[in-house]
């Protein structure tokens, strides 16, 4: 009789514990799951995009306000938001033109010919710097 009081007990703590545990379990599982199908889409549409930190945009436009930003690059997190406060018209046509990386195409911004490279020019040693690539990975590939 003791035995199958104690064989009941615990197949009913085992049941509550089955019960408590079970469906908020796979819940929180199903959550977790959900929280990484969203973060894995977020990627690949970023991914998709070709953004990184240093996606940059140019405004173009023809509004005056535009014009004293004619070729100057924003991060896309620091671009002034459109209209600019400046603009005039009724119906601003302004657009960004986004661009891969901040630097522009010439973004060697070593000097070329400065007094320390001639001089270390000079002294015989020879220049070892290459002025086709730059230390991010996209200048790699």
């Amino acid at each position: 009789m003791l035995e199958a009081v104690l064989i009941i007990t615990v197949v009913a703590v085992a049941l509550l514990v089955w019960a408590r545990r079970g469906p908020g379990r796979s819940g929180q599982q199903n959550a977790a799951q959900k929280r990484l199908a969203r973060a894995r889409a977020r990627a690949a549409k970023t991914a998709a995009q070709g953004s990184g930190p240093y996606r940059a945009v140019t405004i173009d436009g023809n509004c005056p306000a535009v014009a004293a930003l004619q070729g100057q690059r924003f991060l896309t997190a620091d671009a002034p938001r459109l209209p600019l406060p400046d603009c005039d018209q009724g119906n601003c046509q302004c657009t960004y033109v986004h661009h891969e990386d901040r630097r522009d195409v010439d973004g060697d911004r070593r000097v070329p010919r400065g007094l320390k490279s001639d001089l270390y020019t000079t002294s015989g040693k020879q220049e070892r710097r290459e002025r086709s690539r730059g230390r991010r990975k996209s200048d790699l590939s």
